[in-house]
């Protein structure tokens, strides 16, 4: 688009001429224009686990799920790193469901939530060993517990 030109704020496309240079320049809206796939989120990204305790992600979409819900399926690309249910239903006319992750080894995964008719989503998982580093400020040593 050329400067200082501004398209009308309810359009979704705008022609601009430019009359020195004899282009035309188009011009899109994207939030005038639907988003017509429903999508699914997966949070949060990164999740962050020790080997020591399990935690939780969280399946949004971006809209309420119909009469009869909506069945998602997840997969885990490392299922030596953690372990997850295959299916999870978000219960009709809610957007959102809470799925446990169990951590079975030390690495990185990726959890991968898809349904029909959706677009699908992706988080990463990062998993470590219980011991975590702290510092003393008596000594200023490093010690782990």
């Amino acid at each position: 688009m050329l400067p200082g030109a501004a398209a009308p704020a309810c359009a979704a496309t705008a022609e601009v001429h430019d009359p020195f240079s004899g282009r035309t320049w188009a011009w899109v809206n994207p939030s005038a224009i639907p988003s017509s796939v429903p999508y699914i989120t997966l949070s949060p990204d990164p999740l962050n686990l020790t080997l020591c305790a399990p935690g939780t992600l969280t399946i949004t979409l971006s809209g309420p799920a119909p009469p009869g819900g909506v069945w998602v399926d997840l997969t885990s690309s490392d299922t030596t790193v953690i372990s997850v249910q295959l299916l999870v239903m978000v219960p009709p006319n809610s957007s959102d469901v809470n799925f446990t992750v169990t951590p079975v080894g030390m690495g990185s995964t990726t959890v991968t939530a898809s349904a029909p008719g959706f677009t699908s989503a992706a988080a990463v998982v990062y998993v470590s060993s219980c011991l975590s580093a702290r510092w003393s400020s008596r000594n200023d040593t490093g010690s782990l517990e």
